[in-house]
């Protein structure tokens, strides 16, 4: 084979690597990869919008802790009494002498603006008077009726989970704080502490 043949054959080969080479994919290529980008993200989806709940479920349970830390001071500086129960009974222990860092109630983990955790006046010294007599505390997670002896009214809106309701028994000095949370777009108990029972 002479040198001009040899040069043929390798510019030959070279055309046919190139052209190789500017091949794209075929459709069905295309289509098997959009399938399975689709299969992973139905997957995957479901499990990150229930972290973002649980997550925020979470935020709850912090700020129900600041609360707790800021009666448990305010008992310290007041004989062993808690703040009466009520809206404005309740402000004065978040709004004076530091009990709650800032004196401002925690921000609740669904509101966007500088919107705070309300404070939610329901069924005052039920609840706790039930716990100081020996009943248990309902489990995390119990979906919230609308009204009720020991729940806060359903959320119709977003920014309406987060909220905090804070109820005591005077004669026993017995409170309990409760944060609504979300789970299946349901209001729920997302966080809860009691002085006394479980």
């Amino acid at each position: 084979m002479n040198s001009t043949t040899r040069l043929l054959v390798v510019q030959t080969l070279l055309n046919r690597l190139k052209k190789r080479a500017r091949k794209g994919f075929t459709l069905i290529e295309l289509l098997v990869v959009v399938v399975i980008i689709g299969i992973l993200a139905s997957v995957a989806l479901p499990s990150f919008v229930g972290a973002q709940d649980k997550a925020r479920n979470a935020g709850v349970q912090a700020n129900i802790n600041t609360i707790r830390m800021g009666l448990e001071q305010y008992a310290t500086d007041n004989n062993g009494s808690y703040p009466t129960f009520g809206i404005f009974a309740t402000a004065g222990l978040f709004l004076t002498n530091n009990y709650i860092p800032g004196n401002t109630l925690p921000r609740s983990p669904w509101s966007k603006a500088a919107q705070t955790s309300s404070i939610v006046p329901v069924a005052p010294e039920i609840l706790a008077g039930a716990i100081a007599n020996g009943s248990p505390l309902p489990p995390l997670g119990t979906q919230l009726a609308a009204g009720g002896a020991v729940s806060v009214t359903n959320p119709t809106a977003l920014i309406d989970y987060g909220a905090v309701e804070y109820d005591l028994d005077v004669g026993s000095q017995t409170y309990v704080v409760y944060g609504t949370g979300k789970k299946a777009k349901a209001a729920v108990t997302a966080a809860q502490v009691s002085n006394g029972g479980n």
